[in-house]
């Protein structure tokens, strides 16, 4: 499809339209959180993020970047699954080179042993995951492993 804008009487060049929002444009940022603010319900609705009695800390957003948060394994799959068929129903595409899966609290260890029963999906893409060994303990950091 091929559109063009007319501003006070003058025409623009013409250009195909994908979809998508421009990189840029003005209205860009608030199309894109109409657009998303379906994603983030859904992900409150399935109720496997991170929830403080009533409140859920599951799926924090800034701009475009989309956090998961959950204590288990089958949480996050859950909203994984929930991202992909979100994606595929409204012609959505997250980037998998940016996507990677983040552990906390895992000794190498247990990380040699889950990481044979653990695969990370978004629909058929494989994410990549890191693990931090340790918690911030007093001003002590652990140091993120691939």
């Amino acid at each position: 499809m091929k559109e063009f804008v007319i501003v006070e009487g003058k025409s623009s060049r013409i250009y195909e339209l994908g979809q998508g929002t421009r990189q840029g444009g003005v209205l860009s940022p608030w199309l894109f959180l109409a657009f998303i603010d379906n994603l983030i319900e859904e992900l409150s609705n399935i109720k496997s993020g991170i929830c403080i009695n009533t409140v859920c800390f599951g799926s924090p957003m800034f701009a475009d970047d989309l956090t998961m948060l959950s204590r288990m394994k089958s949480g996050l799959d859950k909203m994984l699954r929930c991202a992909s068929e979100y994606n595929n129903k409204w012609r959505f595409t997250f980037n998998a080179t940016k996507t990677v899966v983040l552990t906390f609290g895992e000794s190498y260890r247990e990380r040699s042993v889950n990481r044979s029963i653990r695969d990370w999906h978004l629909g058929s893409r494989v994410i990549s995951s890191a693990f931090v060994s340790k918690a911030v303990t007093r001003g002590r950091e652990s140091g993120m492993e691939d």
